[in-house]
């Protein structure tokens, strides 16, 4: 068994199980800000059935339409695996009219996702 490891400090009654994916390799949390350029006004639904899909990553959204530039501006806050939030981002990005850029902070967090939430 391994300590989970919080900010810094460490919580010994909760121990924390090792998880991995398919590959083997301990899987993480990671927060990060995704920002989406939306220049095409008609994929707005299904971008928006993506983002419900993805549902459970987002911490925070924020739409901002620019009409006079024609363009509109998601900015989301998230918390996932890699392979999560990159899973977000490749699907949106490959929406016509739709650029994603995404930065994800250095912070991880060992996780287990079958565990219940705190």
């Amino acid at each position: 068994m391994i300590q989970h490891l919080r900010c810094g400090w460490s919580r010994p009654e909760e121990p924390f199980t090792e998880l991995s994916d398919p590959k083997g390799s301990l899987m993480e949390k990671r927060i990060g800000v995704i920002a989406i350029l939306l220049a095409e006004p008609s994929v707005a639904p299904r971008l928006n059935e993506l983002l419900h899909e993805y549902g459970s990553l987002v911490l925070g959204r924020q739409g901002l339409p620019l009409r006079d530039k024609r363009i509109n501006v998601i900015s989301l806050i998230v918390e996932g695996s890699t392979d999560e939030i990159g899973a977000l981002t490749g699907k949106a990005g490959r929406l016509p009219g739709v650029k994603v850029k995404s930065v994800l902070t250095s912070y991880r967090e060992e996780w287990d996702e079958d565990a219940e939430p705190r």
